[in-house]
C-alpha cells in the first residue's frame, strides 16, 4: 500500500490506533461509518496499527469484531509512523488532501469528534485538486 497511489484522486484519512487504546476502539465504528458513507466520493480511510510485538496478534480479531472494511496496515518497521506520527499518539488522524498535502493532524478522540472530522473530510472532498 502506497499513499502515492491516491495522489490526485482521493482524500486520505490515515488513522493510527492500537488494540490496547480504549479511545481508539470507541472511534473505530465511527471511522467505519465515515468510510462507508464517503468512499464513493473519493475518501480512503487507512488504519495503521501501532501495536508492538506483544499485542500485534490482537489486530485481526479487533478488526473482525468491529467489522472494519477499510484497510488496516501493520507498520512493523514503523516507517509510516515515523513520518506521520513520531510521538506514537493513539488515536491520531492525519488528513491528506487530493494533492497529497497533509492538511490536518488530530490527536485523541472524545465522543462527538467524529462529527467535526466528517465535516472536515466533506470540505476536502468538495475542494478542487490543488497543483
Amino acid at each position: 500500500m502506497r499513499l502515492s497511489d491516491h495522489l490526485g484522486k482521493d482524500v486520505v484519512l490515515l488513522d493510527f490506533w492500537a488494540t490496547w487504546c480504549t479511545p481508539c476502539l470507541a472511534e473505530m465504528p465511527h471511522l467505519e461509518a465515515i468510510s462507508r458513507a464517503h468512499r464513493e466520493k473519493g475518501l480512503v480511510v487507512l488504519g495503521s496499527s501501532i501495536d508492538g510485538p506483544e499485542t500485534v496478534s490482537n489486530v485481526d480479531p479487533v478488526v473482525r469484531r468491529y467489522g472494519v472494511s477499510f484497510p488496516v496496515l501493520l507498520d512493523e518497521e514503523t516507517r509510516v509512523q515515523a513520518q506521520y506520527n513520531p510521538a506514537r499518539d493513539a488515536p491520531f488522524a492525519v488528513l491528506i488532501d487530493r494533492s497529497g498535502k497533509v492538511v490536518e493532524r488530530r490527536a485523541g478522540y472524545q465522543p462527538g469528534d467524529e462529527k467535526s472530522l466528517e465535516a472536515r473530510l466533506l470540505e476536502l472532498l468538495a475542494a478542487p485538486t490543488s497543483p
